[in-house]
């Protein structure tokens, strides 16, 4: 289980949205234990993915449906803050997510508004992911 959460505050006032994203099948994701190359990695690094946790992140985000929409929101609102988070497997799949959305928020200024905060969270991938 792991949660993203939108906040925009103006003024007094404080929207907060919530998403709550639960994987079927844990225990496939959590078998797939091999290494991955990762795509998105930066130019001059050998990034490797836990395949499991990389394949039951993709299956929440199919079509780039979490990314988008985040995208769309973070334009809409330039002060919002986006915070990930989730407990184990869940903190694995924040910890995903929270590289994904990065590489798809495009201004500078909406990159520091992303916090990630996990809780006994795996290893996701090899130091150069880190």
């Amino acid at each position: 289980l792991f949660c993203f959460m939108i906040q925009v505050e103006t003024g007094s006032f404080c929207l907060s949205g919530l998403l709550f994203a639960r994987v079927n099948g844990e225990v496939f994701v959590d078998i797939k234990y091999g290494l991955s190359d990762y795509s998105q990695c930066p130019a001059g690094f050998d990034c490797k993915i836990h395949t499991g946790f990389f394949e039951g992140y993709s299956s929440l985000n199919k079509g780039d449906a979490i990314t988008e929409n985040l995208k769309i929101m973070a334009a809409n609102h330039p002060s919002a803050k986006i915070m990930i988070t989730g407990i184990s497997l869940g903190g694995a799949l924040a910890a995903v997510a929270s590289h994904d959305i990065l590489l798809s928020l495009e201004r500078k200024s909406m990159k520091r508004q992303v916090m990630v905060y996990t809780f006994g969270q795996p290893r996701i991938g090899n130091k150069d992911l880190a």
